[in-house]
């Protein structure tokens, strides 16, 4: 912020980095925001449709004659 309201000698090199860092600081911060879950959503759609829903499957049950001796 010092760097976009800068004043004095040279304050247009500062108007001009600290405009462009704030503004992708901000941007950066609403993308990921949204992003980010956008792309974690999608990823588990996808795994769960090549691979299957991964834990909702009951394991088989062993009956006692099953068990080795």
């Amino acid at each position: 912020v010092p760097l976009v309201i800068a004043t004095g000698p040279g304050a247009n090199a500062r108007h001009s980095i600290g405009t462009t860092v704030f503004g992708g600081m901000i941007a950066s911060t609403f993308l990921s925001l949204l992003v980010v879950p956008v792309i974690y959503i999608v990823v588990e759609f996808t795994r769960e449709r090549l691979f299957g829903a991964g834990g909702d499957e009951t394991p088989p049950s062993q009956s006692p004659s099953d068990t080795p001796v």
